[in-house]
C-alpha cells in the first residue's frame, strides 16, 4: 500500500507499477493530490535536457551544497544526496512518461543556477499531480488487479514479513478496518 497524498506517493505508485508490482493507493481526503496541487514554483532538477540545452552548468553536487547551506543544522545528508542526485532523472521521467511540459527553467532563492522546471501553466504542481493521478486512475479502471485507489481512508499500520519487508496495510474507511495484502 502507498499512502499517496502527495506527488511523491503518486510517483512511488507509478514506479512500482512500472516494475510489475501491484499498488493500493490510500488518501485520507476525498480526492487524490494533497498539497502538491498547490505548488506554484515547479520541480527542481539538475543535468536535465532543459538545462543542457540552455547551457546551464549545474550539477547534483552544487544542488546538494545549496540545499545543505539552506538546511544548516537540519540537513539529512542521506536524504539530500538522493534528492539532489536523482533530481534530473525525476524531471526527465515526468516529461517522457507523462508528456509533461517542463521546458522552462528558472533560478529561485538559494539556488546557484536555474534548476526549477515548469511549463507555461500557472500552477505546475497541479499540472504534475493531475497527470500522475489521471494515469493512475486510468490503470486502476483498466487493470484493477494491478492498481486500486481508496479515498477517505486512513492508513493505521503497515504489515511486514519476518524480514521486515512491507507486505500489506491495515486501513480504516467509514469506521471499519480493512487489511490489504
Amino acid at each position: 500500500g502507498i499512502n499517496a497524498e502527495y506527488g511523491a506517493g503518486l510517483s512511488a505508485a507509478h514506479t512500482v507499477l512500472e516494475r510489475g508490482g501491484r499498488v493500493l493507493v490510500l488518501d485520507k481526503n476525498s480526492f487524490l493530490g494533497g498539497n502538491s496541487v498547490k505548488a506554484t514554483s515547479g520541480l527542481n532538477g539538475t543535468l536535465t535536457q532543459t538545462q543542457v540545452k540552455a547551457g546551464i552548468q549545474d550539477s547534483p553536487q552544487v544542488f546538494y551544497d545549496d540545499t545543505a547551506k539552506s538546511a544548516r543544522s537540519l540537513l539529512r545528508p542521506d536524504l539530500v544526496k538522493v534528492l539532489t542526485g536523482n533530481s534530473g532523472s525525476a524531471v526527465e521521467w515526468l516529461q517522457s512518461k507523462f508528456g509533461l511540459d517542463l521546458s522552462l527553467v528558472s533560478r529561485l532563492g538559494g539556488h546557484s543556477f536555474p534548476r526549477t522546471h515548469r511549463g507555461k501553466e500557472r500552477f505546475p504542481g497541479m499540472t504534475i499531480t493531475y497527470a500522475l493521478m489521471e494515469r493512475l486512475e486510468e490503470i486502476a479502471k483498466n487493470e484493477p488487479h494491478r492498481a486500486r485507489v481508496v479515498v477517505k481512508a486512513d492508513a493505521k499500520k503497515l504489515l511486514t514479513d519476518a524480514s521486515g519487508a512491507v507486505t500489506g496495510v491495515v486501513f480504516e474507511k467509514d469506521g471499519q478496518q480493512f487489511q490489504e495484502f
